[in-house]
């Protein structure tokens, strides 16, 4: 049964990653409401800030009733601010981050479903990993992956505890892994043109 939920975990936070939508965020707060219920409440709240004329009143109950199951979720919650660019003539934000107290060059993207890093920099962090392999989405390919969680994220000013992570052996050249929405979604977005702005979700 852990594998099984392990699985439909990474799947539900694949549909996230592809577009936020109810089902999936309903599923996922579901499946975690036990064990990581602020994940499942985060999830809520980008569905209600990406459709809020669509969602109705039961969300944000939901998102209550996670926080209430937590006892809070104000250690979750990302923390800062950080404005991050894209390069001139490239789609793609690039950020110098610190995952686990070690500094990489990471892709920023929503697309991604979790904070992804490269096996050598998860071992010299210490980052844990389950033996169940999960199907990763990186940039339009399915690599083989691990999960597990790590103690800080941080890029820019901007930082969060507790971050779900995959571990894999199969990244693009030239980076050390992924921003993905494991950590994005903790706090609050907005794109302007070429930048990405990360601040606090207020409550």
């Amino acid at each position: 049964e852990l594998k099984q939920n392990i699985l439909a975990e990474a799947d539900f936070r694949q549909s996230m990653a592809n577009e936020p939508n109810k089902f999936a965020a309903s599923k996922l707060a579901d499946l975690l409401t036990k064990t990581a219920p602020c994940e499942g409440a985060f999830a809520m709240q980008l569905v209600i800030e990406k459709w809020p004329e669509t969602v109705a009143e039961w969300a944000s109950e939901k998102v209550t009733e996670l926080h209430l199951a937590a006892g809070g979720c104000e250690t979750w919650a990302g923390k800062g601010r950080a404005s991050l660019a894209a390069e001139a003539g490239s789609p793609l934000v690039k950020a110098q981050a610190t995952v686990g107290g070690q500094a990489g060059t990471f892709i920023v993207s929503e697309q991604v479903a979790y904070v992804t890093v490269s096996r050598a920099l998860a071992q010299k962090a210490g980052i844990p990993s389950g033996s169940d392999e999960i199907a990763l989405y990186l940039g339009g390919e399915v690599v083989p992956a691990h999960v597990g969680q790590v103690d800080r994220v941080s890029v820019g000013n901007a930082s969060a505890a507790r971050v779900a992570v995959a571990v894999t052996d199969e990244l693009p050249p030239g980076i050390d892994g992924f921003i993905g929405l494991s950590f994005l979604w903790r706090f609050a977005t907005l794109t302007n043109g070429n930048t990405l702005t990360l601040k606090p979700r207020s409550r």
